[in-house]
């Protein structure tokens, strides 16, 4: 069905809304927070927004995660956004990105086709669908990760530009989180 009726210039789009509704699948089950680690993360990003400043004293390892202690602040302050819609949401949205960076990386290598099904088996399983949508540090963490592999494979870009950018997404990557960082 998908060789017959899905065209390979709409894979994109049918990987990113077939990845979005798996994981809002998930994260809108409920009003609530939805895992057992996003409730951590919630609380030290909720520490962070109330008293205005990142306390990096506290003894907690995802204290250390940016991704945790300043981005969620930001945007709640920027978009008028409660961190809890925040983390349902808006990073779920930014998460179903991740399934097309790895199409592009498995696109390059091979035939569209396969480059499909090798995506949708990655969306499908239950790491992707159930436990990436509870761990918010490590959503940011992959998604640099994956932009770091695909830098290393994309030969479109100049090999000065695709260094600079390597080293900003490894970055990414380390002040993220700070298991896959290391």
């Amino acid at each position: 069905a998908l060789k017959r009726f899905i065209p390979p210039s709409v894979y994109p789009f049918t990987i990113f809304m077939m990845s979005l509704s798996l994981i809002y699948q998930t994260t809108l089950i409920s009003s609530n927070l939805v895992g057992s680690d996003i409730h951590i993360e919630y609380y030290i990003s909720r520490l962070t927004l109330d008293s205005g400043l990142w306390d990096s004293t506290i003894p907690l390892t995802v204290n250390s995660c940016l991704s945790l202690t300043i981005l969620p602040p930001v945007y709640s302050l920027v978009m008028n956004m409660d961190i809890i819609w925040l983390f349902k949401v808006v990073h779920p949205l930014l998460f179903a990105f991740l399934p097309l960076a790895i199409y592009r990386i498995f696109r390059i290598q091979m035939n569209p086709y396969i480059a499909l099904l090798a995506t949708i088996f990655f969306i499908t399983m239950p790491m992707f669908t159930m436990d990436m949508a509870q761990l918010i540090r490590q959503q940011v963490s992959q998604f640099f990760f994956a932009l770091a592999i695909l830098l290393l494979v994309e030969r479109r870009l100049t090999a000065v530009l695709r260094a600079c950018l390597v080293i900003v997404f490894g970055f990414g990557v380390v002040v993220s989180h700070y298991g896959l960082g290391t």
